[in-house]
C-alpha cells in the first residue's frame, strides 16, 4: 500500500456530488449534440471514426468522475468496463482504469467513522490498530487490528456518505448514459437494469446483513474444512463497520490459472 496515493477527505457529499455528477452530464450531453449535428456531413468512414472518438471520450469523462467520487457510482463503473455486449468497447475500455485499487481515504476519515459508529477512537477500541489501509475499494477500506483480547482481525470502514448518496448518484449516472446515448438498450431495460445493480449495492452496504451472511455460510459449510469463512466480531461492528477474523491468503492476481 505504501506506493498508493491517499485521498485527501471523503467522498465529497451531496451537494458536490450533484454537481460533479451534473457536470459530467452536460459534458456527455454537448458531445452528443456535435456530434449528431456534423454526423450528415461525415461519409461512412469518418462518421465511425467521429463515433469511435465519441465513445472513447465519454468514458474517460465518466470514469474520471466515478473514480473521484468513489462510492455506488464508481462501483457501477467497475461493473460497466466488464459488460462487453452492452458498451462500445471504446467506452468501455477507458471505464477499466476502475477496476484498479482505489486511492485510500486519508486516516482521519477513516477515524472519524469509526468513532461515529463504535463510539470512541480506534486506539481506544482496540489494543493495536493499523492507520495503514491494509485495502481499498470504491465504497470503503479494510485496516489490519488487534482486539483488547489479543486476536488478530481486519476492520471494513464504509466510507462516510455513501450509503446515502446511492440513489441520486444512481439516478444521475443512467441520465448521463440515456443523453449520451451510450447503451443501445430500451428505457424500460435500462431502468431494470440499473434497478437491479442499486438493489444489489445496498444490500453490499448493508454490513451486519454481511455479517449474517458470513455466519449463514459458516454454518452451511461446517463440513468443509478447505473453506475458510472470516468470523464476524459483532461488539465491534455495524452497519458501516464490519470487524472480521484476519484470515491470510493470496492476492487472487498471484493465483497462477483457473480453480
Amino acid at each position: 500500500m505504501a506506493d498508493k496515493k491517499t485521498s485527501d477527505g471523503a467522498p465529497p457529499q451531496a451537494g458536490k456530488r450533484w454537481l460533479k455528477m451534473a457536470g459530467m452530464t452536460t459534458s456527455i450531453a454537448a458531445r452528443y449534440a456535435g456530434h449528431q449535428i456534423k454526423k450528415p456531413f461525415l461519409d461512412d468512414e469518418a462518421r465511425r471514426a467521429s463515433q469511435k472518438k465519441l465513445n472513447a471520450k465519454n468514458g474517460e469523462t465518466i470514469a474520471e468522475t466515478l473514480g473521484e467520487l468513489k462510492g455506488a457510482v464508481m462501483k457501477m463503473g467497475q461493473l460497466a468496463s466488464q459488460v462487453a455486449d452492452l458498451l462500445p468497447a471504446e467506452f468501455a475500455e477507458n471505464l477499466k482504469v476502475l477496476q484498479r485499487e482505489a486511492p485510500p481515504m486519508a486516516y482521519s476519515v477513516i477515524a472519524a467513522q469509526i468513532e461515529a459508529e463504535l463510539g470512541d477512537t480506534p486506539q481506544n477500541i482496540f489494543s493495536r490498530f493499523d492507520e495503514e489501509p491494509f485495502a481499498a475499494a470504491s465504497i470503503g477500506q479494510v485496516h489490519r487490528a488487534c482486539t483488547q483480547a489479543g486476536d488478530e482481525v481486519i476492520v471494513k470502514v464504509q466510507y462516510p456518505g455513501v450509503a446515502e448518496s446511492v440513489r441520486a448518484d444512481m439516478r444521475q449516472l443512467k441520465r448521463a448514459m440515456r443523453m449520451g446515448r451510450i447503451v443501445k438498450v430500451s428505457k424500460k431495460t435500462l431502468d431494470a437494469l440499473f434497478e437491479e445493480i442499486q438493489a444489489r449495492i445496498l444490500e453490499e452496504l448493508d454490513y451486519e446483513r454481511e455479517a449474517a451472511m458470513l455466519l449463514r455460510f459458516s454454518t452451511h459449510f461446517s463440513d468443509t474444512p478447505k473453506l475458510v469463512i472470516p468470523t464476524p466480531h459483532d461488539a465491534l461492528s455495524t452497519a458501516r463497520v464490519l470487524t472480521l477474523s484476519y484470515e491470510p491468503g493470496d492476492h487472487i492476481d498471484s493465483i497462477p490459472g483457473n480453480y
